[in-house]
């Protein structure tokens, strides 16, 4: 798969889990979104790390 659209595609998943765990009233949920979305643009930025180091 193309590597924009998995990173653009994380980036999107990662967003709404922080912003719906912003909302969130639950201390357990909300730092399990937040920290699911974090997770999320982790992955991008590595993948972005290794794409540059690749080329």
């Amino acid at each position: 798969m193309d590597y924009l659209l998995i990173s653009g595609f994380l980036i999107t998943i990662g967003s709404f889990c922080v912003v719906f765990g912003i909302a969130e009233k639950s201390n357990l949920k909300k730092w399990i979104l937040i920290s699911t979305g974090l997770f999320c643009w982790g992955i991008v930025a590595i993948l972005l790390v290794v794409k540059i180091v690749r080329y």
